[in-house]
């Protein structure tokens, strides 16, 4: 199941997946988002010793990871495009100042 949530608490989503016996093996962790950098050797150093838990972990974590991704792509993209408007915003302030008092690089 993929999980797309990092604010999700550690138990919900253990409860998603029908894992909740290993709680008490990931209690030192909030939420999903704190875990969302695990790999396989950390849930093995966790004590989760089943290999299809792991990759049950793993693979609804893909989620989270992909969802941090396009809010950071969205972010980027949104900074881009006010940087933009401003600079289109300067430029027509230049020009006005350019028309009104002559250009002052010259």
């Amino acid at each position: 199941m993929m999980v797309y949530n990092s604010k999700l608490s550690i138990a919900n989503w253990l409860d998603l997946l029908d894992l909740q016996q290993y709680e008490t093996n990931l209690q030192m962790y909030n939420r999903v988002e704190d875990i969302s950098e695990l790999n396989d050797n950390d849930l093995k150093r966790l004590g989760i010793r089943s290999a299809s838990h792991r990759n049950k972990m793993l693979s609804s974590l893909v989620g989270v990871l992909q969802a941090k991704r396009r809010q950071s792509m969205n972010i980027e993209g949104s900074l881009l495009k006010y940087c933009e408007k401003w600079i289109l915003y300067i430029s027509k302030r230049l020009q006005q100042t350019k028309s009104d008092f002559g250009d002052p690089l010259k």
